[in-house]
């Protein structure tokens, strides 16, 4: 039985899909005719991802979050030492997962993988993440947000991940690895395009009356679109990079930016909460401000590989 709150968020979800599909299918749209001028492509050399004990698994990950400052080495610990962390869960879809309630400050962090290397790493920054936005924003600002409010619900994990890859580069941790990463990266920010697509393909002027539990759209032949989730990614990677760029690679000097579009993401709208990082809503939808992050990296691995 879903409650008033859940019910009105789920209304006001669909009232943004109305108002911004076709805006973020422009994005969407813009971001991939981009890969396709530098021939960007799929990398799946996993096998160079850095592999590691335990201890310096833990070590890394604690020093890149030190990184931030101690308040955030001291959560990133506290999800260490109480055994918040259950590394080879299996989730449904996930590689990882944070579960939370609006009812406690702390949560838990499901990984479905146990290896000790940079790809688990990697997700476990990005879940970290969540867990620094919900303890130092989210509970203490009281902010009650459901399941469907919140479209920038993947930027402040995003923003961790993306930071925390160019660490391991800048580091000299793992430079291949975070090269092969930051690649799988920027093609997960394409897949949003497919699903856009799809749902705008429809010929239903109601495409978004069967809209379930999962923010995902069912189309008029009865198709089921994953969507939610591909859009939530999408723009949580896709406005990341911008941050990133925004900062030119310096993350830390960024952080009262990045503090002020966390606080207010619920308040504000979504062109005010992209202008107010400082880049005008209408170059945040060309994508050009990104382009010489994916180049740089297509370009690595092509030499790197001789693709």
């Amino acid at each position: 039985m879903l409650n008033n709150d859940v019910i009105g968020a789920c209304y006001r979800y669909c009232d943004m899909l109305d108002k911004y599909l076709e805006t973020f299918f422009v994005l969407f749209e813009n971001y991939c005719e981009e890969l396709d001028n530098v021939e960007f492509c799929d990398v799946p050399f996993f096998s160079k991802i850095r592999k590691y004990s335990e201890k310096d698994f833990i070590d890394i990950l604690l020093s890149y979050y030190a990184t931030y400052g101690d308040k955030y080495y001291k959560l990133a610990k506290k999800y260490v030492d109480e055994g918040r962390i259950m590394m080879g869960l299996k989730t449904d879809e996930y590689t990882g997962m944070y579960v939370g309630t609006m009812y406690t400050d702390s949560g838990y962090i499901f990984n479905a993988d146990n290896r000790f290397n940079s790809l688990t790493m990697n997700t476990l920054s990005h879940e970290l993440g969540h867990a620094v936005d919900r303890e130092m924003f989210i509970f203490p600002q009281r902010k009650k947000m459901t399941y469907y409010d919140d479209v920038f619900l993947e930027v402040p994990s995003a923003f961790f991940e993306f930071n925390f890859l160019n660490y391991l580069k800048k580091s000299r941790i793992d430079e291949d690895g975070a090269d092969i990463l930051i690649n799988d990266l920027l093609l997960k920010i394409s897949e949003a395009y497919g699903s856009i697509f799809s749902v705008l393909e429809d010929e239903s002027d109601e495409k978004f009356n069967d809209i379930d539990l999962q923010g995902n759209v069912v189309l008029s032949n009865g198709t089921k679109i994953e969507f939610r989730d591909t859009l939530l990614y999408g723009l949580g990677y896709y406005t990341a990079l911008h941050m990133y760029t925004l900062c030119a690679g310096d993350y830390k000097s960024y952080m009262k930016e990045f503090y002020n579009f966390i606080s207010s993401r619920k308040e504000a709208g979504i062109e005010d909460s992209i202008t107010n990082l400082g880049i005008s809503f209408e170059d945040y939808l060309s994508s050009k401000m990104i382009v010489p992050i994916i180049e740089e990296n297509a370009l690595t691995l092509k030499k790197k590989y001789n693709l």
